[in-house]
């Protein structure tokens, strides 16, 4: 079980978890909370530094199918989990995603929260992420089940930059310098 110093080194989030479950404190800096011998969220100890490998600038993108984002994401991406939060029903409440210094967090739909770019019709945002190679990485969306908008093409400014939408309804300038 954990102390109450332990129980302060928590994000206000899982403190709220903390309080429904019983939670231990693993190696390596993680905690995890069980609740009638169901593991239901695991948190990184560390994600409270700020600005710990990039930007404090995080984008949170709602989807209407959390899990298979993510699997997206990380097939596209090379993405990993460093935190995930998954509700009673099975719906992805909370997930953090890393891959080459770059840091989102994703989570189902839930109306009064969020609303998924589907939902709405789309997005007025764009995600610009700069890659190694840009054409591997459209290859891989548009194998995956991206949309092209904009097909590869190369910039005055020596980038070469593809647009998609995501099958989530996200769209990303995806871009790299040769």
């Amino acid at each position: 079980m954990a102390t109450a110093t332990m129980y302060g080194a928590l994000t206000s989030r899982h403190q709220g978890i903390a309080k429904k479950s019983t939670f231990f404190l693993c190696k390596k800096g993680f905690a995890i909370f069980i609740k009638k011998d169901t593991l239901i969220a695991k948190a990184d100890l560390e994600e409270r530094k700020v600005n710990r490998e990039g930007s404090n600038l995080i984008p949170m993108l709602a989807v209407d199918h959390g899990e298979k984002a993510i699997e997206f994401y990380k097939k596209v991406f090379g993405a990993h989990e460093s935190n995930k939060m998954v509700n009673d029903m099975g719906k992805i409440e909370h997930c953090e995603l890393e891959f080459k210094g770059t840091r989102i967090m994703v989570a189902d739909e839930f109306p009064g929260h969020n609303h998924a770019a589907k939902s709405l019709g789309g997005t007025p945002v764009i995600l610009y992420v700069k890659m190694e190679n840009v054409e591997v990485l459209v290859d891989k969306a548009v194998n995956s089940g991206a949309v092209i908008l904009r097909p590869i093409q190369e910039l005055p400014n020596g980038e070469r930059i593809g647009k998609i939408q995501d099958p989530f309804g996200h769209v990303w300038m995806l871009a790299s310098q040769q």
